[in-house]
């Protein structure tokens, strides 16, 4: 039984960092992932799993090599293309001048059913 307590932390510590963020509002769950070569840029994804068209914001912060940070806002409508669940890209930026790029932060999510005109 002490061998499970041993190996425990070794696996904590294997783990690898996960370079992505999630956060979610409303049925659509988005993720800011880094992109590129050498980290240079970000994608946010949205899977919206209601069978509507959704209108939604989101946000990324990112942390720059110099240590400083920039946070990205998007609106843009979220749609249901296909079947549910469909993952797509929402918004995000290639070549960001201060790569590598750590550390995405999905800060805000928000999404309210797009009302039919």
């Amino acid at each position: 039984m002490k061998t499970g307590y041993a190996i425990l932390p070794l696996l904590l510590l294997t783990v690898p960092a996960t370079a992505a963020s999630t956060k979610s509002d409303n049925g659509v769950d988005f993720t800011c992932e880094l992109s590129g070569s050498n980290d240079s840029g970000f994608n946010i994804v949205a899977t919206n799993k209601n069978a509507t068209s959704m209108d939604c914001t989101a946000s990324c912060k990112l942390i720059k090599a110099d240590g400083s940070s920039k946070e990205w806002d998007y609106n843009s409508p979220a749609r249901t293309v296909g079947s549910n669940k469909q993952k797509y890209w929402f918004a995000g930026e290639s070549s960001v001048t201060g790569s590598p790029l750590k550390n995405p932060d999905m800060t805000k999510a928000s999404c309210k059913v797009r009302k039919q005109t």
